[in-house]
């Protein structure tokens, strides 16, 4: 990678990435990694095995929004944000999955056991 590269402002980066830039996507990575990575872990209690996979989900999140990215707000800020909007949306999926509500059309189904 090279030293223009690795000194973008967190702003510029940002632009770079929306205007579609490879490189500046594979620093935004490398640089913001870390960080969504010791949150994700944090968030994750223990369930290691989960963190790889919530880290990818989380920075196809951060790519999705990075449009509305305000960058008169800190990168952290927005970026620590929608990690713990993703980890609140794999919990609530996954306690519905355990009470039995994913996966069941609405209507098919009573409690869990087919109707007829």
């Amino acid at each position: 990678m090279d030293d223009t590269l690795r000194e973008s402002t967190p702003e510029l980066l940002v632009e770079r990435c929306n205007d579609g830039e490879k490189a500046a996507w594979d620093e935004f990575y490398a640089r913001y990694y870390g960080l969504v990575s010791r949150m994700v872990k944090r968030y994750a209690r223990g369930r290691f095995d989960e963190t790889d996979d919530m880290v990818q989900e989380v920075f196809i999140h951060i790519f999705k929004a990075l449009r509305q990215y305000d960058p008169t707000r800190p990168i952290e800020t927005y970026l620590l944000e929608i990690a713990r909007r993703v980890r609140i949306s794999q919990y609530r999926s996954l306690s519905a999955q355990k009470r039995g509500g994913a996966g069941f059309c609405h209507g098919s189904h009573r409690r869990g056991r087919p109707q007829g």
